[in-house]
């Protein structure tokens, strides 16, 4: 869970890179030349005001409308790679079981793919419909270009300083279109925690007869929230009490509490006190991640960290923590598919 929990992290930041990609390669730049068209016949007719005028009307009426669709086409793509992930998840979380269970006589099921796609749409993530979170990053970025533009009028900048106020510059990049960027990256990374958090307990709750809660698991570093580190370890029933995200870009996720032998109704000896959280929901002993590295073959290290720097890892001159907040390599769906050992 921790494995693949970081590789859900790498995911998300693939997908949100993909989409801010999208945007700025793809819509800004011919938003960005039509602004430019449309300032420097402004300034030929000797306008100050993009309101104006009833021609400055309609031009703000075509810059509205291409943001609207560039940002309508990012949000059908990351719609159709969430509806995706909620099946990987479900067929992660489903494996993970069968493979705890071994030859138990005990009937695990998926929940249905329309079911797991639907939590896309039907869920409410951090406040906000997906459809909702994206329109509302829509206004935002319509009207601060439209503010953008028009205080650049007033004050009368040429069009390169309107462009750079849009932009941003290599000395000061937080343009306008840059704080788009920032929240696009935001939706996706808080998208992708909550709909996969939402695959794994409609998968808990179809198999209650062996899963009979959840544990909250905060990222062990610097980085994380004051509410995540209250949550760690924390116990809760399938399908009550809080779930990730607990805020924009929550990194943590759950794993699934069993039920002991006992509670299956199977007379052996309880599990040994190392590994009896995993049986019985009590926290487990802390472990780092590092700690959980060493445990793993040397494949999964250079999968995590990359080859090169897991080798100066295994040989002690880099640590851990100098590195592993900022692995961002892509991962796609069927990297996951491929790693998880899913066909």
């Amino acid at each position: 869970m921790i494995r693949h929990s970081h590789f859900l992290q790498r995911l998300s930041a693939t997908e949100a890179n993909k989409i801010v990609r999208f945007l700025e390669r793809e819509v800004y730049p011919d938003l960005v030349e039509r602004i430019r068209f449309s300032v420097e016949r402004a300034r030929t007719s000797g306008t100050k005001n993009m309101r104006s005028t009833k021609r400055l009307r309609e031009v703000q009426k075509e810059i509205d409308a291409m943001i609207q669709a560039g940002h309508r086409t990012a949000y059908q793509r990351t719609r159709s790679v969430l509806r995706d992930a909620t099946i990987v998840e479900a067929r992660f979380a489903h494996k993970m079981l069968v493979d705890v269970v071994g030859k138990l006589d005990i009937s695990l099921t998926m929940p249905s793919h329309p079911l797991l796609r639907a939590i896309v749409d039907d869920s409410v993530i951090r406040g906000e419909f997906l459809k909702d979170d994206f329109a509302a990053m829509t206004a935002r970025t319509r009207r601060n270009v439209r503010s953008a533009i028009n205080i650049g009028l007033t004050e009368g900048e040429g069009i390169d300083q309107i462009t750079r106020r849009l932009r941003g510059s290599s000395i000061n990049p937080g343009g306008v279109l840059a704080s788009t960027g920032t929240d696009a990256r935001r939706i996706v990374r808080t998208s992708v925690n909550h709909i996969t958090t939402q695959a794994r307990e409609l998968t808990y709750g179809e198999n209650e007869e062996l899963v009979k809660g959840v544990r909250w698991v905060s990222t062990l570093d610097t980085k994380t929230s004051h509410v995540c580190i209250a949550l760690d370890g924390s116990i809760h029933g399938v399908n009550d009490g809080p779930r990730p995200p607990a805020h924009a870009n929550c990194r943590s996720t759950t794993t699934p509490i069993l039920k002991s032998w006992k509670e299956l109704g199977i007379n052996l000896k309880e599990a040994p006190r190392g590994t009896r959280a995993s049986m019985n929901g009590q926290v487990p002993a802390a472990t780092t991640y590092p700690e959980w590295l060493k445990r793993q073959p040397t494949a999964i290290q250079n999968e995590v960290l990359g080859p090169r720097l897991a080798k100066e890892w295994r040989a002690g001159r880099v640590p851990v923590s100098k590195f592993i907040d900022n692995q961002n390599r892509a991962l796609s769906l069927s990297d996951i598919l491929r790693l998880e050992g899913l066909d």
